[in-house]
């Protein structure tokens, strides 16, 4: 590890099985780091020049090392870069022609410690998750989109997807954490699978036009926490309780080799002194939503959270930061590998 990047990496991604590529926007703005994590070494960092956008980058997504995406904070617009930083495209998608918003407030990208950017090869489609630029007050029944949808090949917006649903959408006149409010997706094939960090529920849409298909909760968490009320969720200090206690999902992860999806399930933590014995949960499931397997980790075998990229066959995995054993070291480490029957 070189002095001049972090070991620790909030979102990050891995091509080919082979290049790490993570985002630190604290300790590190306006850069991507790469590694190979085959060979175990640091190959670059990618300089991104801040004059071309107006805030810190917010989300990413490589095609390639050579195309990458990426958007910044409070940010309109979608960047395209090269493996220099230096920019082949932007797209401001308030100029771009097509279907508007339906909510009467705008919306702006989700953010959240999820990605929020994906990309269809097949058709050249970028989707992002949005929010109601007043999600804060936004009531859960609101049929206001959460997925914006470009057309790249056209340069439109081809539409706004994917109403609330689930705990989103029951959670009525009560609310959940800010930054767990953004959807997750993986896209397989022509479909799209949608969850949320806070809800066991996992749809199955059409990536042609985002209409629902199916829906499934592979494995039910009966732990999930309520939803808060306004008056709990303008407390500071229940808020912050909550948020540290509250048992949520990590990204959906789809294994492009084996055919098959993983969740990861961080349980409840009664007192926040026991951060460090948190038992974590894979859950594996096939395409039509059905239960695979479980695995559970604790004590040393503790998962790092938000450190877990998935790869073709497993997930590149990393422990929490109080349990690294180097600064020198990067943390995105360990390697697990799904086996079928």
């Amino acid at each position: 590890m070189p002095e001049v990047v972090p070991s620790n990496y909030l979102k990050h991604q891995v091509l080919g099985d082979s290049l790490f590529i993570g985002l630190n926007a604290f300790k590190l703005p306006y850069n991507l780091v790469v590694f190979n994590i085959k060979k175990q070494e640091f190959v670059k960092r990618i300089s991104i020049d801040p004059n071309f956008f107006k805030n810190e980058i917010e989300s990413f997504y490589a095609v390639s090392l050579d195309s990458i995406f990426f958007n910044s904070f409070s940010g309109k617009s979608i960047y395209l870069i090269n493996s220099n930083g230096q920019k082949i495209k932007e797209w401001n998608v308030e100029k771009m022609e097509g279907p508007r918003y339906p909510g009467e407030n705008g919306f702006f990208f989700s953010f959240s410690i999820y990605p929020n950017i994906f990309y269809d090869k097949t058709n050249k489609k970028l989707l992002l998750t949005i929010s109601d630029n007043r999600f804060h007050e936004e009531p859960g029944f609101s049929q206001l989109p959460k997925l914006l949808v470009l057309d790249l090949e056209s340069d439109e917006i081809e539409g706004f997807w994917i109403p609330p649903f689930g705990r989103m959408k029951s959670r009525g006149q009560q609310f959940f954490p800010d930054d767990l409010y953004g959807i997750q997706v993986a896209i397989v094939g022509d479909f799209l699978y949608i969850s949320t960090a806070y809800d066991d529920l996992v749809l199955k849409c059409s990536l042609n036009d985002g209409k629902i298909l199916n829906s499934g909760v592979p494995i039910e968490m009966k732990e999930l926490f309520s939803p808060l009320t306004k008056e709990e969720k303008a407390d500071n200090s229940k808020l912050w309780d909550y948020r540290v206690k509250m048992p949520f999902f990590e990204d959906l992860s789809f294994h492009e080799s084996l055919g098959i999806f993983s969740r990861i399930f961080h349980h409840e933590v009664t007192n926040p002194s026991d951060m460090q014995t948190r038992k974590s949960t894979i859950v594996t499931f096939d395409q039509n939503l059905n239960l695979l397997e479980t695995f559970d980790f604790q004590g040393n075998e503790q998962l790092g959270i938000w450190k877990n990229t998935k790869l073709t066959d497993g997930i590149l995995m990393g422990v929490p930061e109080e349990k690294q054993i180097s600064e020198d070291i990067l943390n995105h480490y360990r390697y697990l590998k799904f086996v079928l029957d």
